[in-house]
């Protein structure tokens, strides 16, 4: 219905552009001015309209899936939208199926260096290896008491990373986020993070914090719905907290 009244409403576009160049006296008639007024109102709402399932379809799958919606509201019909949306939950669970996360290891040292650094990359452009010490023997520096750093895995490629460092006698940072660009937007980064999350507690942590760009919106969504709580910002960045909670085991 809403393709059918979309069409339409381009139609009469047409119709009115038509008599604005050839016979524009027609147009300040009674009617001229009735299909007028009427397809402004009727754009106008389209768009509103169009707009609101956009945002909504956007809080449950992700921004990029934006173009979905709109073949599906212009172009296709609810199966074949449907047809799309199941298409790609599989795709992102079948991917989270593949992935193994492990502790790191001297032989994926090096692997897991590139992979950070290839994310410096991206982000800033540049690299400054002094500020980066830990990456010059991963295996080496996690290996601390109330340390972890893990890498994830599929089919052997080495796709995402985080890590654990000791900020306090109960607090742990969380840091070296990073999911290699092909495969992000699939889970990955959810994944690692409540993998380190288990590793806090196991460590005895009660608190976990970490911070990242204040203009990196992706990553403050992403904490934000992992129910980490800004506690503070500076110049640059955000700082976020989150409590742990201890499930301790009756014994029968």
């Amino acid at each position: 219905m809403i393709r059918f009244l979309s069409i339409f409403v381009m139609l009469v576009q047409l119709v009115i552009i038509y008599f604005w160049i050839f016979d524009w006296t027609k147009l300040v008639t009674t009617i001229g001015l009735s299909f007028w007024g009427g397809a402004i109102i009727l754009g106008v709402t389209f768009y509103y309209f169009g707009k609101g399932k956009m945002k909504r379809f956007n809080s449950i799958y992700d921004s990029d899936y934006h173009f979905l919606c709109s073949c599906c509201y212009f172009h296709r019909t609810c199966d074949e939208f449907d047809a799309l949306i199941i298409a790609m939950l599989q795709t992102t669970e079948g991917t989270m199926d593949k992935l193994k996360i492990v502790q790191v290891s001297k032989e994926f040292d090096e692997d897991a260096k590139a992979h950070i650094l290839e994310g410096f990359l991206e982000h800033f452009g540049y690299i400054d290896h002094s500020l980066n010490p830990d990456l010059n023997s991963i295996t080496d520096y996690y290996s601390r008491r109330g340390y972890i750093f893990l890498i994830g895995f599929i089919d052997q490629e080495l796709v995402c990373t985080g890590a654990i460092t000791k900020e306090g006698s109960h607090t742990g940072r969380i840091e070296r986020m990073s999911v290699k660009k092909a495969f992000r937007r699939r889970g990955l980064a959810n994944k690692m993070l409540q993998q380190l999350e288990r590793y806090a507690l196991d460590m005895k942590y009660t608190k976990l914090v970490l911070e990242t760009n204040q203009h990196w919106q992706n990553a403050i969504q992403f904490y934000q719905s992992n129910h980490f709580i800004e506690e503070k910002r500076d110049q640059q960045r955000i700082h976020f907290a989150k409590r742990l909670i201890h499930v301790e085991n009756d014994s029968l």
